[in-house]
C-alpha cells in the first residue's frame, strides 16, 4: 500500500473509532433517559488529558508504545469524572438536559485552553503529542488496535442490551422509570452508571482524535456533535451507529487525504453539512427513546 493509501486507511479507522465510541456513549445515556448533549465537551476533556500525559510523563522512549494506552485510560477516567457534573445536575437536581450539556460543552474548551497556557511550552495549540521518534512508527498499530477494541466494545454492548438483565434494566430506566422503581431497582443509580460509562467512552474517543492528529488545540473539531447526528441517523441502534460511523469516517478520510477539486475549507464542511441535510429529510423518523430528557421526580418527593 502506498503512502497516501496508508494515510487514508489510518484516517478512516481512526475516525470510525472516534465516531463509534462517541455515538455509543450517546446511546448509553439516552437509553437510560439522559440526553447527552455534552459528548463534545467530554471528548475535549479526554483529548486534554491525553495531551498532558505526554507533556509531563516520565516514561523512557522505549515505553512510549505502552504509555499511549495508559494515557488513553487516564483520558477515559478524567472524562468520566467530568461526566459526574452532567449526572449531578440532570439526575439529582433535575436540570434541563440540553442546557446542562451545552454548558459543559462550552466549559470544556475554555478549561482546556486555560490549562494549556499554564503548562511549560503551552499555548493555544500543543503539537507533537507523543513527540518521541518511536511514536510515528506506532501510530498505525495504535489505530488498528483501537479499531479492534472499538468493534469488541460494540459487540459487547449489543450483547449487553439484549441478553443481560442489567441491560434490560438500563433500557427500562429510559422507557418506563416508574415501573423500574416499583420493581425495587434504583433509577438514579442506573442512570449514573450509564452516564459515567458514556463519559469513559467519550474520553477514549477524544484521546484517539488527538493521537490521530498528533496535536491538540482545545477542540475535537465538532466530533461530539457529529457523533450525536450519527446516533440520530442510526435510529438509536448499535447496527445503525456502526454503519453511519463507517460512512462518515470514509467521508472524512476522503476529504482529508484526497484532492476532490474544491477548496480545503469547503471540503471540510461536507461531513457536517451532509448529516444536517439527511436529518431534515428524515426528521419525522428521528424520534429518540420515549423518556429521554424527561425528569424522574420520585426521589424528589
Amino acid at each position: 500500500m502506498n503512502s497516501s493509501g496508508a494515510l487514508f486507511f489510518t484516517e478512516l479507522l481512526a475516525f470510525f473509532s472516534i465516531y463509534s465510541l462517541g455515538s455509543l456513549a450517546g446511546l448509553l445515556s439516552e437509553k437510560s433517559g439522559i440526553v447527552n448533549i455534552a459528548l463534545d465537551g467530554k471528548m475535549i476533556m479526554g483529548g486534554l488529558i491525553f495531551t498532558l500525559f505526554f507533556q509531563i510523563n516520565g516514561f523512557e522512549e522505549s515505553l512510549d508504545w505502552f504509555s499511549s494506552y495508559l494515557a488513553l485510560i487516564f483520558a477515559g477516567l478524567f472524562s468520566m469524572l467530568y461526566a459526574t457534573l452532567l449526572c449531578f445536575f440532570t439526575i439529582n437536581l433535575l436540570s434541563d438536559h440540553v442546557i446542562t450539556g451545552t454548558a459543559l460543552n462550552m466549559i470544556a474548551p475554555a478549561f482546556s485552553l486555560l490549562v494549556m497556557f499554564a503548562i511549560p511550552n503551552g499555548g493555544t495549540t500543543i503539537s507533537d503529542v507523543g513527540h518521541s521518534s518511536s511514536w510515528s512508527g506506532n501510530m498505525d498499530s495504535f489505530v488498528i488496535i483501537m479499531t479492534i477494541v472499538t468493534v469488541l466494545i460494540l459487540l459487547f454492548f449489543t450483547f449487553f442490551f439484549h441478553k443481560t438483565n442489567y441491560g434490560l434494566r438500563l433500557k427500562a430506566s429510559g422507557e418506563n422509570p416508574y415501573a423500574l422503581e416499583t420493581a425495587g431497582i434504583s433509577v438514579k443509580k442506573t442512570r449514573w452508571f450509564s452516564v459515567m460509562t458514556a463519559g469513559f467512552l467519550s474520553g477514549m474517543a477524544g484521546a484517539i482524535f488527538v493521537a490521530n492528529l498528533d496535536s491538540f488545540s482545545g477542540t475535537v473539531n465538532g466530533s461530539g456533535y457529529l457523533s450525536l447526528a450519527i446516533l440520530i441517523l442510526g435510529q438509536w441502534t448499535i447496527v445503525g451507529i456502526t454503519s453511519f460511523s463507517l460512512l462518515f469516517s470514509v467521508l472524512v478520510a476522503v476529504v482529508s487525504e484526497i484532492d476532490i477539486g474544491i477548496s480545503s475549507e469547503l471540503a471540510h464542511t461536507i461531513p457536517f453539512i451532509l448529516p444536517l441535510i439527511v436529518l431534515v429529510i428524515f426528521k419525522a423518523k428521528s424520534n429518540g427513546p420515549s423518556s429521554a430528557g424527561k425528569p424522574f421526580k420520585k426521589d424528589m418527593r
